[in-house]
């Protein structure tokens, strides 16, 4: 027997308040649960196997679905996008990967095949790349910046999205690269909304 914990992540629907089931390959229902006001859930006592997730209400149908694999230590399956050349280029030069990953209980790995694709979203759908375990961001592809994700069973127009990336193309035209620092790296949000500290303060550098 263990636990499972997971996180609901949607750019576009709630994570709050949302059913998550747990189905048995063969159909059958095993458990149930709410995410809680962050979109974390999680299952106690689930017998070690593979098991479909499917998400409930606030928008979300029986399209919305993962599977994962529970082991005796425990199981937080998780898919990741990884970049392995950074996240930034300079003026439109240079190139980009980005590794699809896996992380399970036996740590991190690259994925090279499966239903988890790196995606780019168009006209409201999520449409997978070129290469989608191990994408080559080419020079000029990015326009300011460019959003990736990893998406399950992609195709539909909304998909159970596992990560996304932003990459960023800094245009050095006027001569100078900068950046930000924050005072604060972090800010915490409560139940009724209110922010903790209330803004971030932001210094040019």
């Amino acid at each position: 027997m263990a636990r499972y914990r997971g996180k609901l992540f949607d750019l576009v629907l709630p994570i709050k308040g949302i059913q998550v089931a747990v189905y048995s390959l063969t159909g059958a229902k095993v458990d149930t649960t709410i995410t809680d006001a962050y979109g974390f859930y999680q299952f106690n006592d689930l017998p070690t196997g593979t098991y479909d997730l499917r998400f409930y209400g606030g928008g979300y149908t029986s399209n919305y679905w993962i599977t994962i694999s529970v082991s005796e230590e425990g199981s937080n399956i998780q898919y990741f996008l990884q970049p392995l050349d950074g996240t930034v280029i300079r003026g439109g030069i240079g190139a980009l990967r980005v590794q699809l990953s896996l992380n399970d209980p036996n740590g991190m790995s690259p994925v090279t095949e499966g239903s988890i694709k790196i995606c780019k979203r168009i006209a409201d759908a999520y449409v997978p790349v070129s290469s989608p375990y191990l994408y080559t961001v080419e020079e000029g592809e990015i326009v300011g910046s460019l959003v990736l994700y990893a998406v399950a069973d992609p195709g539909t127009d909304k998909e159970f999205i596992y990560d996304s990336i932003t990459l960023a193309d800094i245009n050095d035209a006027i001569g100078w690269v900068g950046w930000v620092e924050a005072t604060s790296l972090i800010t915490l949000e409560d139940e009724a909304g209110n922010l903790s500290p209330s803004s971030i303060s932001l210094s040019p550098k």
